[in-house]
């Protein structure tokens, strides 16, 4: 039983690596392509069974799609890794996601915007504390409403609320929620 545990992790450990150096391949020899820009954010959450939870991302916006006097749209890719922790139970994960960006121009030191994302995440246990997923592939849905600061707006503040869920691949698919605070740079 003991062996069985064991390859059951080193498989979520090879799938999690695969799709970790899939995100990162897109995102270097692909997307400089297209004309954008760079930003990382960190985020502390909580989330559904009094969990801490956390997350890093990384994420390349596009040039705007559409934009007009008051708006702008354009399209992100997102590369994130996710931290859950309750007690002694932890889980671990990452994912690529694809989304959307919404700036809403005004004038000043600051400028709203909102986002969105959807996309697959591989995390290294279906369960923490009571709250089980079903299985260790989850889709990730997020949103996110915020403000951009300083000089050209490098620095965002965002409020970020995420349902992890199966989407019914398994039997069981009770989700989770996050939601929290993060804080980004662009570069």
């Amino acid at each position: 039983m003991k062996r069985f545990f064991q390859n059951r992790q080193y498989d979520v450990l090879v799938s999690l690596r695969r799709l970790l150096l899939t995100a990162a391949v897109l995102c270097l020899f692909c997307i400089p392509c297209f004309a954008g820009e760079w930003s990382v954010s960190l985020g502390m959450n909580g989330g559904d069974a009094d969990t801490i939870t956390g997350d890093l991302s990384l994420r390349y916006t596009l040039n705007p799609f559409y934009g007009n006097d008051m708006l702008e749209i354009r399209p992100l890719i997102e590369c994130a890794g996710v931290y859950w922790k309750r007690d002694h139970d932890t889980i671990w994960g990452g994912g690529i996601a694809g989304g959307a960006v919404v700036d809403f121009w005004r004038e000043g030191s600051w400028r709203p915007y909102v986002s969105g994302s959807f996309g697959g995440f591989m995390l290294s246990d279906n369960k923490i504390a009571s709250h089980a997923l079903g299985c260790n592939f989850q889709f990730r849905t997020k949103g996110s409403a915020g403000i951009r600061f300083g000089e050209s707006y490098r620095h965002d503040v965002q409020v970020d609320v995420a349902h992890f869920s199966n989407a019914g691949l398994n039997n069981h698919n009770s989700g989770f929620n996050t939601y929290g605070v993060s804080y980004g740079f662009r570069f």
